[in-house]
């Protein structure tokens, strides 16, 4: 996709302008996007469209404004669905998830043939530990597409439902019908190693080289390898730092687990409007991080800063979520309030979703809880469930027609 030059649009047309400035954002070319974006303003203030995009320009930047920039847009113009979704999406980053739920079904119901707005919805409700509504999200995206990208989608949405073995089916659906696209080849392989089968998973992307799949196998060391050239190589994927200090701090490397997070701009990042899910949970890191490197009191004052945000999405309607969970059970371990970290460490066995395993078994602030009946009975249930999932797989496999021959695990 190509998006054209400011000089070959009607100089005087908002819309023209705003949708520029959209293209270039999608591109990734976010400096170049800021005139036309504010040229659209300009041109006309009441554009919904042009403060939608503005709300993005400012999300990609961790500027603060983005969420009042999308609300703008809704103001302007209730039937909006882009900005209807996106400032569901912020409101969903502010540690809301009930509050977003009308927002989602709302610009479904005006956008009910683009597979994004089921996705989204899905995925909130697969987050929240909503099951229910996940599955009939699928069942929808199941009755009304049938291409790569929808079955792609469907993987996602049982991969949250904690069903991951249809989840591998679905994954390889979408991988047979596109088997050149890399993207589907990874996902088939992420979902492999979410199980445990690694093996299976190397048949689709090489363990050895793969970033990803090697922190599910928790070989950080070689994950550390391939990092430390591709943030060279890749300096704006924060995914690849964040990466990065999850393998230095599991392997008692806090100081470059500090640097490299230092580096991305944490805490500030993680605290502000335009913050991502993934900041917060890099700033769980990062005071891990600083208390096993002697900065105590430091480490505590992020750890409650964040633990804040996390009991904020779990009161919010994802309870039961493991994801809320397990991370304000590491900061109210980080904080020394052990009693309420096995409390809340506890729930996370309500989860439909598989919580991270790396993170449970090689995060420093569990390691204090590793004889506790508690920490024991989390690792056991995550066991249990895997064990259970790789005995279920071929005959779902067998059930979907979605073959794979080295997808028949020994016997657990």
């Amino acid at each position: 996709m190509r998006a054209a030059s400011s000089s070959t649009i009607d100089p005087e047309s908002a819309e023209a302008h705003s949708r520029l400035g959209a293209a270039l954002l999608y591109l990734g070319d976010v400096q170049a996007a800021e005139e036309p974006i504010f040229r659209a303003l300009t041109l006309d203030p009441t554009l919904s469209e042009a403060h939608d995009t503005l709300g993005l320009y400012y999300w990609m930047q961790f500027l603060p404004g983005s969420g009042e920039e999308h609300w703008r847009a809704v103001e302007l113009n209730p039937n909006n669905a882009d900005a209807l979704g996106n400032y569901g999406k912020w409101l969903w980053h502010q540690q809301e998830n009930l509050g977003v739920i009308p927002y989602f079904e709302r610009a479904l119901e005006l956008d009910p043939m683009s597979l994004k707005r089921y996705l989204d919805l899905g995925h909130l409700y697969g987050w929240a530990n909503m099951r229910d509504e996940a599955l009939e999200i699928a069942d929808q995206i199941e009755s009304r597409f049938d291409d790569g990208e929808s079955r792609m989608a469907l993987a996602r949405i049982y991969e949250l439902t904690g069903d991951l073995d249809i989840a591998v089916a679905w994954a390889l659906k979408a991988q047979e019908q596109e088997p050149d696209d890399i993207d589907k080849s990874w996902l088939v392989a992420e979902l492999y190693a979410r199980i445990g089968m690694f093996d299976e998973a190397n048949r689709y992307e090489d363990i050895a080289t793969s970033f990803n799949l090697l922190y599910w196998s928790r070989d950080y060391d070689q994950m550390i390898n391939i990092g430390e050239e591709r943030v060279l190589d890749q300096p704006r994927q924060v995914q690849i730092w964040y990466g990065l200090a999850r393998a230095y701090t599991a392997t008692g490397r806090y100081e470059q687990a500090v640097h490299v997070l230092r580096r991305q701009d944490l805490p500030k990042n993680a605290l502000i409007d335009a913050r991502r899910g993934n900041g917060l949970e890099a700033l769980v890191t990062l005071a891990d991080a600083l208390k096993e490197s002697g900065s105590v009191e430091l480490a505590q004052e992020h750890a409650a800063q964040v633990q804040v945000l996390f009991a904020k999405f779990r009161d919010s309607g994802a309870g039961n979520s493991w994801w809320p969970n397990l991370y304000e059970a590491c900061c109210l371990s980080i904080m020394d309030e052990d009693e309420r970290a096995l409390a809340t460490l506890e729930r996370v066995n309500r989860s439909n979703g598989l919580l991270w395993y790396p993170l449970l078994m090689d995060a420093p602030c569990f390691r204090k809880y590793r004889e506790h009946r508690t920490y024991q009975a989390v690792v056991s249930n995550y066991e249990e469930r895997l064990a259970d999932l790789r005995v279920r797989l071929p005959a779902t496999l067998e059930r979907f027609e979605a073959s794979d021959q080295a997808a028949v695990p020994a016997a657990d």
